[in-house]
């Protein structure tokens, strides 16, 4: 029995570099939403944007 080796293509190469950049892109766009809203969390509740909870034992 034959396996055959995945060989990348300029195609797929093309879809990850968009991937790469739409990410980017999204990141740049709703990076000032986050923001806005870690700081309305911190506002309305005093506390951290950041879920964190305390450890039995440590």
């Amino acid at each position: 029995m034959e396996f055959s080796r995945y060989k990348p293509t300029f195609v797929s190469g093309k879809f990850k570099f968009l991937d790469i950049v739409g990410s980017l892109l999204a990141l740049i766009v709703f990076s000032p939403v986050f923001l806005v809203l870690s700081l309305l969390i911190k506002n309305r509740d005093g506390g951290s944007a950041f879920f964190a909870q305390e450890r039995i034992g440590k």
